[in-house]
């Protein structure tokens, strides 16, 4: 961590804090703006874990940005947050604190209610952490009415959406191959998925050719083998086929082998390189064959198990070769090992050949005792035990590894398996066309390539599994037949349902309350029970478009009329498969339209390698890490312009700490104006800026900060946010570095000094106002310190957005002051080369640009800022020293004369001299209006080179004596070096 600031910013955002709260900004704010146009703001619910990490604060400081500024042109905003709150992670935390080994243990140690009980304190716990998080990061939400995905309200309210589903005829039970977390224990829909690099076994096996099948007598393969290629080893207990590609060359070859000669069928292509992996010298190529040619030959099971006898008579094509076109030639063997119940591939071209998946592995992946020789082992955990089976059975032929891209279990991170189970489905894949269609039409994206991975997504939309083996979560409302099979999705529409919930006095509708609730079967007169599984924690949040409007339980329809669609949401590039997608398909499935307009996309944030933060790379950094060395607004600028849409951020100590820099200049400046209102008393409402009494200063000044407010706006509007935070910075870091810096001298003169507080106080008030949807918290204090004795408002907050005045917008005049700056850089530059202070006057300043040298304003400000008597077009080229200007394609010729003469070096020394009495002023702690009196000691020559008035004016000295002798009580006294030359410095304070 790098050292800390010494800063108080973080204690004085605790007071903005303090002072939100006990004033009640917030909800005087919302109170203001009731009955104006609405603005629906869906807060993507964040999982309640109970720490935030960065990313949550960058997407929180997106968000309250756009409420912010959408509060401020007039909308009523519709803020109310949430949180994800039931699922998996949740339920392993409480686990962990109840010392249980997993699910199973649920029931037994502790009783399902209790668990529950646990599962729902636990929660609300987290949740309740976050919220005050989310208040420090300044993020104005109503936070005393989050919806929660755990009350009966919400639980309601996504039964009413799965209802709408079953009455579309979209829920179905079906029994298919699953992507299955034997960790978790549990399976998993392909939006939960994570893929990532690993390293598995690949390898190549035997199995023998059935010498009594027909057809292989037929094509003359007794006494052969199959050599098959697989990267599951735990799967082969489960093989009921072998697949060859059909349009592709096979051969059955005689091979040396370890001194034994044996026959084997194998791709064409693959031959040579297969021989030479598994050092085997070619005896004889015996016969060659179509991929076709092989369809239907019998081999073997690789294990002689009693299981397969049955199979095999239920299932006349088991055990024989399969067809299928994606075996590919670029690897393995050409033969693929299949297993129907262990991959969506397999299950298809399984079900093709009417053969029944199998897989009996049990809910957390054990293999049971149908397997022997695998009993008690666990797939994919177990590999490398499963392959010294199959070498100690003589089945292995050769083994090395493979690394490949493999799907991972999102929450517990553990390399998934396929698992053979029956779910529930919502066919969601029959709603492609019009999500595709919609969100063509009627979303915007920020970026645009957002629209094109959603787009990509949707094309290849799968049915959605949204059954979960697991107690904390959303129960499923379908109650089934035990004895005839009928089943009925119900929600609280059914009048049936809540007659039952009053019966069975079910005041909590999650496990195992709502299995009380029984019914009779209308077809058979059976039992009806509801179905033991829970629903995908992502439908909870698919449902939050009507859910956080209390849609149809609690408001009924009162919120939906006022504020649906969603006007705006925001979440990171992973919510492509996630949110973004389950929100559009329950939208679809409720409102037949994707639900939200306007989507901001955001990466992720890795460290300042780009390396994703994890606990194992030590790299780590939480938010209030930064926030208690930076503040909150000093992140939130930071984050909020960091990268474009959609790309990571990569966090750098050192990139914030230039944000926060920029802050402390927006808090000088502050500082600086209210000193001047003060030291000059002026009020600045009462003072009117006519056009035509501004120096091209001024002009430039309100240009900047009219130009800038309508890029800001322009931005805000198509929400382009990251941007905005450069263009408003623009203002403040000009209004301060260059009219500041150029206006000094001038107020001395008391004809401008109005014009010019009145132009520092609007620049700055309506930069502050816009500024503060970015940083509220500097923002209000300024406000409070500065502002607001002189405006009505209480906040900063409840002023609309700042308008912008046209009149002032002047593109020639921004041209001319750049270029200028350029010049005035390059020559201050040259002082430096030539190692000329800038507080020496010089000569002459040759500009070779005519524009420049004719403005009288510009040679002015030139002459000011360079320190040099004269600025002209042209002049003696060997009495200066040159150098080059590029503008906009152009060179500029500038010739510098620094030859000082006496009247130049009078002049020089004493800016030197007057320098220092500031500095001693300033450590003295003077205010401006405190005179002193200055005693110089200088070498007698140098007597004459003081200009003793001009230091007068220049400190407020009521009396400067030169080398006279003094017999009173200094305040302070210094000894400084100015050109070689000593100088001692004494002051006192009147």
């Amino acid at each position: 961590m790098a050292k800390k600031f010494n800063t108080e910013v973080p204690k004085k955002e605790e007071e903005i804090l303090k002072f939100w709260e006990e004033n009640k900004i917030y909800k005087k704010w919302v109170e203001k703006l009731k009955d104006k146009p609405k603005f629906y703001y869906l807060d993507g619910p964040p999982y309640a874990n109970g720490q935030i990490h960065l990313g949550h604060a960058w997407g929180k400081a997106l968000r309250d940005m756009v409420m912010r500024f959408k509060r401020k042109r007039g909308f009523d905003v519709f803020d109310r947050p949430g949180f994800d709150m039931h699922g998996l992670p949740i339920e392993k935390k409480v686990e962990q604190k109840l010392n249980l080994e997993d699910k199973t243990e649920i029931g037994k140690k502790i009783s399902i209610e209790e668990f529950i009980e646990k599962c729902k304190e636990f929660s609300l716990e987290m949740a309740k952490k976050m919220i005050v998080d989310f208040k420090r990061l300044g993020v104005f939400m109503n936070w005393d009415n989050p919806y929660y995905s755990i009350t009966n309200e919400f639980i309601a309210n996504a039964w009413f959406g799965l209802k709408k589903a079953y009455e579309k005829g979209l829920v179905y039970e079906g029994e298919t191959v699953n992507y299955y977390c034997e960790h978790c224990v549990t399976v998993l829909a392909k939006h939960e998925l994570e893929y990532k690099e690993r390293e598995d076994p690949s390898i190549f096996i035997r199995m023998k050719i059935d010498e009594n099948d027909k057809k292989a007598k037929e094509l003359g393969l007794e006494d052969s083998y199959f050599l098959v290629w697989t990267t599951t080893p735990w799967t082969l207990p489960f093989n009921l086929g072998i697949m060859v590609n059909p349009d592709e060359d096979y051969v059955l070859v005689e091979i040396e082998r370890n001194g034994k000669n044996e026959k084997y069928i194998i791709a064409k292509k693959l031959l040579g390189v297969i021989l030479g992996v598994i050092n085997a010298k070619l005896v004889e190529k015996i016969k060659e064959f179509k991929g076709k040619d092989l369809e239907g030959v019998s081999y073997k099971p690789l294990f002689n198990y009693e299981i397969y006898k049955k199979i095999k008579e239920e299932n006349p094509n088991a055990f024989t070769v399969w067809l299928a076109d994606f075996v590919s030639m670029d690897s393995g063997t050409g033969l693929v090992h299949g297993a129907p119940g262990c991959g969506p591939e397999d299950f298809e071209i399984g079900r093709k050949y009417n053969v029944k998946p199998l897989n009996l592995l049990d809910e957390r992946g054990f293999f049971g005792k149908e397997f022997p020789d695998f009993q008690g082992l666990r797939a994919k955990v177990d590999d490398k035990k499963i392959i010294q089976i199959l070498k100690e059975k003589g089945i292995l032929i050769f083994e090395t590894t493979i690394a490949h891209q493999y799907a991972h279990c999102w929450r517990c991170k553990n390399p998934i398996i396929f698992k053979t189970t029956k779910q529930w489905f919502i066919k969601v894949s029959s709603l492609k066309d019009k999500l595709l269609e919609f969100n063509e039409k009627n979303v915007s994206w920020v970026p645009k390539s957002g629209k094109n991975a959603f787009n990509s997504w949707l094309n290849n939309l799968q049915d959605w599994v949204i059954s979960r083996q697991r107690y904390w979560g959303i129960p499923i409302p379908i109650w089934k037949c035990e004895k005839c099979g009928y089943w009925e999705l119900l929600s609280l529409e059914d009048f049936k349902l809540r007659e039952q919930l009053k019966l069975n006095n079910v005041e909590d509708y999650h496990i195992p309350h709502i299995d009380k609730v029984k019914f009779v079967c209308p077809k058979c007169e059976g039992e009806m029970k509801r179905v033991p599984d829970i629903l995908d924690v992502w439908l909870d949040s698919g449902t939050t478009s009507w859910n956080a409007l209390d849609y149809p339980h609690n408001k009924k329809d009162e919120l939906l009329k006022k504020y649906y669609p969603i006007d705006f949401i925001v979440e990171g590039k992973d919510q492509i498969r996630g949110w973004f997608n389950t929100l559009a398909s329950m939208g679809m499935i409720v409102f037949d339209e994707i639900p939200y307009r306007n989507v901001y996309m955001h990466g992720f944030i890795n460290d300042a390698y780009g390396r994703k933060m994890s606990k194992s790379l030590g790299n780590v950094i939480s938010p209030y890490e930064v926030i208690d060395q930076f503040g909150a607004d000093a992140f939130r600028y930071y984050a909020i312009g960091g990268t474009a849409p959609g790309e990571d951020l990569n966090y750098n100590h050192e990139d914030i700490k230039v944000k926060f820099r920029n802050l402390n200049i927006l808090r000088n400046t502050a500082k600086y104006l209210r000193e001047h209102l003060e030291l000059f008393d002026i009020n600045p409402k009462e003072i009117e800026l006519y056009k035509e009494e501004l120096s091209i200063k001024e002009k430039y000044i309100l240009h900047i900060l009219n130009s800038r407010l309508r890029e800001a706006t322009g931005l805000m509007e198509k929400y382009e946010l990251n941007k905005v935070p450069w263009v408003l910075e623009e203002i403040f870091l000009e209004l301060s570095k260059f009219y500041i810096k150029t206006i000094r001298e001038e107020l001395a003169n008391k004809e401008r000094i109005k014009t010019i507080i009145k132009v520092i106080y609007e620049v700055l008030f309506k930069t502050i106002n816009a500024f503060s949807i970015i940083c509220p918290f500097i923002t209000e204090e300024i406000y409070l310190n500065t502002f607001k004795k002189f405006e009505k408002e209480e906040s900063i907050n409840f002023f609309e957005w700042p308008k912008v005045e046209e009149e002032f917008i002047n593109e020639k005049i921004e041209e001319l002051i750049k270029k200028t700056e350029k010049i005035i850089e390059r020559v201050l530059s040259l002082r430096e080369k030539e190692k000329i202070n800038v507080r020496w006057p010089l000569k002459r300043l040759i500009i070779k640009d005519k524009e420049i040298v004719k403005n009288k304003e510009l040679v002015k400000l030139i002459k000011e800022i360079v320190n040099v008597k004269e600025v002209v077009e042209e002049g003696k080229e060997k009495e200066h020293v040159w150098d080059e200007v590029e503008y906009k394609g152009k060179k500029i010729k500038i010739g510098l004369h620094t030859k000082i003469d006496d009247e130049l070096f009078k002049e020089g020394f004493t800016r030197e001299i007057i320098r220092r009495v500031q500095m001693m002023r300033k450590e003295l702690g003077l205010t401006k209006d405190k005179e002193i009196e200055v005693f110089i000691e200088v070498d007698d020559e140098l007597k004459n080179k003081v200009d003793v008035e001009e230091i007068k004016q220049k400190t407020n000295a009521k009396r400067v004596l030169i080398n006279e002798l003094v017999n009173i009580e200094l305040d302070k006294e210094k000894e400084f070096k100015i050109k070689e030359h000593k100088v001692v410095i004494k002051v006192l304070v009147l």
